[in-house]
């Protein structure tokens, strides 16, 4: 995990084609981290990166750990969305533009 310009940025390996190279963690969620006890933070983090690792939804999580675990569910469903349109627009643009030439 690497802070950098206001947000943490968390790289995996990339393992399909059209799969986020990696998700950020705003300073919001930094803060949120920051602020709760530590063994909520450590079952919240880790439930993160396993859901975004596995697609695997934690059991077992309660109180605060289970609303940061959900916001930060949330943003990882948008930000992946977001890539996918993304690949989905350049491969229909790299199409045009070959069959054009």
């Amino acid at each position: 995990m690497t802070f950098y310009g206001g947000v943490f940025l968390i790289r995996m390996d990339q393992e399909k084609q059209y799969e986020a190279p990696g998700y950020m963690t705003y300073r919001e969620a930094a803060l949120m981290f920051s602020l709760m006890p530590e063994s909520d933070a450590a079952k919240a983090i880790k439930a993160t990166v396993n859901y975004y690792l596995y697609g695997q939804l934690p059991s077992g999580l309660d109180g605060v750990a289970e609303k940061v675990f959900q916001i930060m569910r949330a943003d990882i469903d948008r930000n992946n969305a977001k890539y996918q349109e993304v690949c989905k627009r350049n491969a229909e643009n790299i199409n045009k533009r070959w069959r054009r030439a």
